[in-house]
């Protein structure tokens, strides 16, 4: 294996040309990854460097999968993660970068949590254990929601017992057997109607 070219990209990255017995094919590495790597047209490539290669383009390949996934909507980590992985990148290049990810704010599950809690509790009018429910099947850590929730009602941005009482009064529950059972059914704990 050969580098046949080296060209770098409008957005700083370094595009490699590799020619092989079947062509060539091209990689793209950061401009620090190249540098450490002390590539220079021309020379022939050792397995090793082919490898290291390989995984920083490996790389590069996921970070541009996961921008692309975060670009449509809010993952968790552990579901951006799965995604990752389904798409056919290795477990410790995904891992990688899902902390990347996290690290640099992209991933941010506690914001994530608190505009999902807020729409639940004051626009769907959701009890916290209805809450509590859907989002953890949506992969969010219980004590994770519990805390965010916890904070929201502390900061007054919600009151159960006021939403409780907005869903009484939209759905129009009038007697206590229709409004324990509107309770019930929307996920709201017994001291927020009692």
């Amino acid at each position: 294996m050969r580098l046949s070219f080296i060209r770098e990209m409008q957005n700083g990255r370094i595009r490699l040309g590799i020619e092989s017995g079947d062509g060539v094919e091209k990689y793209t590495l950061s401009r620090a990854q190249y540098e450490a790597m002390g590539l220079i047209l021309g020379m022939e490539l050792s397995s090793d460097l082919y490898g290291e290669i390989l995984r920083a383009d490996g790389e590069h390949r996921c970070m541009q999968k996961a921008l692309s996934l975060l670009s449509y909507g809010d993952n968790t980590a552990s579901m951006l993660y799965m995604k990752l992985i389904r798409s056919g990148h290795p477990k410790d290049i995904a891992s990688d970068c899902v902390k990347e990810c996290v690290r640099i704010g992209y991933v941010n599950e506690h914001r994530q949590l608190e505009r999902l809690i807020l729409s639940e509790a004051n626009t769907a009018l959701r009890g916290r254990l209805h809450i509590r429910a859907k989002l953890s099947k949506k992969g969010y850590k219980l004590s994770d929601i519990d805390l965010v929730t916890d904070r929201l009602v502390e900061r007054g941005e919600i009151d159960f017992k006021e939403s409780l009482e907005r869903l009484y009064l939209k759905k129009g529950a009038a007697t206590d057997e229709e409004r324990r059972a509107l309770a019930f059914k929307h996920g709201y704990r017994s001291c927020d109607f009692e």
